[in-house]
């Protein structure tokens, strides 16, 4: 029978993910969680529970996955010690913890805000031209290359480049 505040360690055998909680089956025993869960079925995990009312569930810190189901079994398959390391089907790594989720989605707007500006500008290159088109001889072209070149104005511009 477990205490208040026992320590679970365990291979997660089933979870049902609701909109607010989920609950894990780990060896045999059901427990609460806020949130997501953060781990997979496969993956053995180490969490805190405290009892509410009859039911365990997890403390607050959520759980930590000690080992990975899918590297455990290629690992295995190898010979070599698994590791606490997921990636995705693209084969970026996963975050393991919140601070490196952050770190990742930081990284990964700043190069979307880049890409935003560059179109941008872009876009305005070419409205400059359009909107200038009866100005411009009836002899002149306007080449890509202008446009381009009138593209990275605007865009050193909006960096605070000029």
């Amino acid at each position: 029978m477990l205490q208040l505040s026992e320590k679970v360690e365990g291979v997660v055998e089933a979870i049902k993910q609701r909109p607010k909680n989920f609950g894990v089956l780990v060896d045999g025993s059901w427990y609460g969680g806020l949130g997501r869960a953060n781990f997979n079925k496969g993956d053995k995990i180490s969490f805190s529970v405290t009892e509410n009312k009859g039911y365990w569930n997890m403390t607050k810190d959520g759980a930590t996955v000690l080992e990975f189901s899918e590297n455990v079994k290629e690992k295995e398959d190898r010979g070599e010690k698994p590791s606490v390391e997921r990636r995705t089907p693209e084969g970026r790594k996963v975050p393991t913890s919140s601070q490196e989720y952050w770190q990742e989605k930081f990284e990964y707007d700043k190069e979307r805000d880049l890409r935003i500006i560059k179109q941008s500008c872009l876009n305005r290159a070419i409205e400059f031209f359009t909107m200038n088109i009866d100005r411009i001889d009836a002899g002149q072209f306007v080449s890509e290359e202008s446009v381009i070149k009138t593209s990275e104005k605007f865009e050193k511009y909006v960096k605070g480049g000029l």
